[in-house]
Order: C-alpha cells, then structure tokens, then sequence
C-alpha cells in the first residue's frame, strides 16, 4: 500500500501546478518575438531544460518505474533469475522459475504459455528449435500448467548454459538485448497495471476515443479508395506483451537494438507507427494526461499531436514514397520552404526539405487535424478570451502548449548528422510548420515581413 500511495503522489501529487501557467509565465522568452521565431520563443535558452515539458514529463515516469522496479523483479521470473548475469555466474540449482511463474501466474494459462514462447524465442535466436506445446482439452488445468512449467525450466537450464559461456557474457549479443527488452516491457505494463487498478488510467478511452476522430478527419481530406488501400487498420495503444514477443521474433538485430533504443528514449519518441501491422502503438508515458494537464486546455493536445503524426505516417512512409503525390504541385512548394527554414532558423547543418518529408509532412498534418479539432471544442469568443489573467489568449496558449513538447536545449547540429537525421531539428519542425498556418499568423497577429507570417494562398 505503501508503494502505491508513493507512486500515486509522485505521478498525480506535484501537477497540482499547472504546467501550462507555469510555462508562459517562467519558460517564455520575451525578448523574441513570437512572429520572429516561436521556438525561441517558446523555448527560452536562459532558462533550466529541466522545467522543460520532455524532461518533467520523462522523469515523473522514470521515477514511478524506478519504485517499482522491485515488485517487478519479484513478479518476473525472467528478470529475477537474469538479472545478475553481467555481474556473475548463474548456477542451474539457483534458478527459482517454478516458485516464482506460480506467484505472478496462478491459474492463468495464457500467462504460463506467454512465458514459455518467450523463451523459446530466445532460444530461436541461439538457432535451438524448441517443440511446440499442444494442450489437449481433455487435460487439466493443472496439467496443462505443470507442462509449461517443466518444458520452460528445460529451456531455461539451457539458457543458462548459454549465458555463462563467452558468447552469452558479451553484453552485445541478442539474448542480452532482448532480455532489457523484455525488463523494460514488464516494468511498464506492471505500472500500466497499477495505474488502471486504482482508477488513475482513465485517459486511455479518451485517447482512442480522439484517435478514431483524427482518423475520421484525415478520411474526410482524403479519397476514399486511397484511404482504404493505406490507412490505419487497427490502433494499439498499449504495447502488450505478445507485441513484444512478435517484435523479438521477427526483427534483426539491428532492428531489435533500435527498437529497444526507442523504448528507452526521452519521452517524444515513445510512439511508431508499424507499416506492416498499419497500426499505432503508444508506449505509457503518452497516456498520463495529468501530468501535462492544463486548467485553460483541458485535454492534452500534446499527446493527440503524437496521435496524429503517427496516424499520419499511414501515408507519409518510405514504404510507400508515391503518395506524397497527394500533394500535388504543393510538394515542392513545401520543399522549398523547409529549405529557406533551414536558411532563417538552422542552428548548424540543416538539410529539412525532401530528406526529412516523411517526418515533416506528417508534422503539417497532424497540426492542421489538431487545429480542426481544437476549433470543434471552442467557439471564437472562448478563443480570444485571455488565460491566467494574462494577455495571452486561448488560441495563442493552444500554440504555445502543442510546441512546447519539443522545448529542449539548443544542440548544433554536425554536417554528418544533418545528412543522416530523417526528422528536422526542433526548431525547424516548429517554425517550419507553423509558418505555414494562416491560424498562427491570424492568432498571433503577425504581419508581412515576419519571418513567421504566411497568407492563406502560400499555406
């Protein structure tokens, strides 16, 4: 009880500031002009990255997962038994997997046969076949269960062969990936679990509740027959588990390593779009509306921005370049003005344009379907009403929330890296973005010559 009254005071307890206040009134540098350049704006230098939206947001998570780590390695066999291999040899008569399976999994058969494809994927990445277990209904439960046990403590006398063997203390090889992997992903469905037991997950519905609506926009844009032949089949909004293991088992390695890698990022990059599934998953950190929750803006628009750019990359894709054709004539208009981007804002190299496209167009896109639905929830005297007893009005706080997702300090970007990078740089996929919104240019009132200014016919 102890530990869950801790991690609900540290998730929900320290956001009783609001953190959109908070930004305008401590983050905003002034002495920029919004219409000159919002991200510098929006994202003062002068002041600590730690206030900053991406760092607040990934250390209240990584904090809650950090306390719960513990209950995790009680409950996770795989963990409890691996988690000292770097550090030790791991003895056959220390492994504790029938005690422990038997504590997390009860009587749940699907839990014990998770388990056991789990290892035996392992053991398919050491080129090892392991037989299938085929339950009859004429057995037990109780057999059935005996039978993964004792076939998954075989697998796992192996494994620990494998492990203590030169091979297995190499902390490159894929067994080792692919056991943070699955630490990582027991940690966060662990605390997924815990927040919807006590009623603090909430949120969850509404973010596929927006997600089909963005999707109902994006269809209304777009043809029809195009729609169908590319669109989002299905939306996964937890990663599960049998989604870990699919991953575990048909990527390479060097696919595995990134995808790992993005699941211990900073808090933006824990979303993807799977080109093959045509679906969207969304990892934890997106789902905690009340860290990010404002009294002015009542829903958290940064996280239907993630929704949207994902769901966008439907279209956007390097598996399928040839519908960027929707764009017509406009693509190289949008080229073109990524480019002078790059010549207004780039701190560094900067090559955002046709190299950074299938990131870039799914950035305009997802803005202009959060407009339309900020504007569905909002009528005009509400948007030009002030926020915080300040000057600024809603419709100015909605820009300077969305964008402040990306706030970070400013890095210099290498001639190596501006060739490589397929997203642009922060301040490019802000400024890029927003000055090709008339809505930005009417909200902010900026005028012609302005480095943001756009008139409707160039948008």
């Amino acid at each position: 009880m102890a530990l869950k009254c801790f991690l609900l005071l540290l998730l929900f307890g320290s956001v009783s500031c609001d953190r959109l206040k908070f930004h305008l009134e401590n983050l905003v540098d002034r002495n920029i002009s919004a219409c000159d350049d919002f991200y510098h704006h929006v994202c003062s230098q002068q002041v600590d990255p730690k206030e900053f939206f991406i760092h607040r947001s990934t250390f209240m998570l990584n904090e809650a997962i950090d306390r719960l780590h513990p209950q995790v390695i009680k409950h996770s066999p795989i963990e409890y038994d691996l988690q000292h291999l770097r550090d030790k040899i791991i003895r056959k008569e220390d492994n504790n997997y029938e005690k422990l399976i038997r504590l997390r999994c009860e009587n749940d058969i699907a839990c014990y046969k998770n388990d056991h494809e789990f290892y035996a994927v392992k053991m398919k990445i050491m080129n090892k076949p392991i037989n299938s277990i085929i339950s009859s209904a004429n057995e037990t439960i109780v057999y059935t269960i005996d039978t993964y046990i004792n076939e998954t403590s075989r697998i796992i006398e192996e494994l620990i062969d494998y492990i203590n063997s030169p091979i297995g203390l190499d902390k490159n090889s894929p067994f080792n990936h692919s056991i943070t992997f699955h630490n990582g992903i027991h940690t966060r469905i662990r605390l997924i679990e815990f927040l919807e037991s006590n009623n603090t997950f909430t949120d969850f519905h509404d973010i596929k509740e927006i997600a089909e609506t963005m999707k109902r926009k994006m269809i209304d844009k777009l043809n029809q027959n195009l729609f169908n032949a590319t669109g989002i089949h299905r939306l996964d909004t937890l990663l599960r588990l049998n989604f870990a293991y699919n991953q575990l088992h048909k990527k390479n390695t060097k696919a595995m390593n990134l995808f790992i890698y993005r699941i211990a990022y900073n808090f933006q990059w824990n979303a993807f779009f799977d080109s093959d599934l045509k679906s969207v998953t969304m990892l934890a950190p997106f789902m905690h509306k009340s860290v990010f929750q404002s009294d002015a803006l009542k829903e958290p628009f940064i996280t239907y921005f993630t929704v949207g750019h994902e769901l966008h990359h439907s279209l956007f894709s390097r598996d399928t370049p040839i519908l960027l054709n929707i764009y017509g004539e406009r693509l190289q208009c949008i080229f073109d003005h990524y480019n002078r981007n790059c010549s207004k804002f780039a701190m560094g190299a900067c090559r955002s344009g046709k190299q950074t496209i299938i990131e870039d167009g799914p950035d305009l896109e997802s803005w202009r379907t959060l407009i339309s639905l900020f504007r569905d929830r909002y009528n005009d005297d509400e948007l030009n009403k002030s926020v915080f007893g300040s000057e600024t009005t809603l419709e100015q706080a909605f820009f300077y929330y969305v964008s402040s997702a990306f706030c970070a300090n400013d890095e210099l970007r290498t001639e190596e890296e501006a060739k490589t990078k397929k997203h642009s740089a922060f301040n490019i996929r802000v400024n890029g973005v927003l000055s090709l919104l008339p809505e930005f240019t009417n909200a902010f009132g900026c005028q012609k010559g302005d480095a943001m200014y756009v008139e409707e016919k160039d948008s």
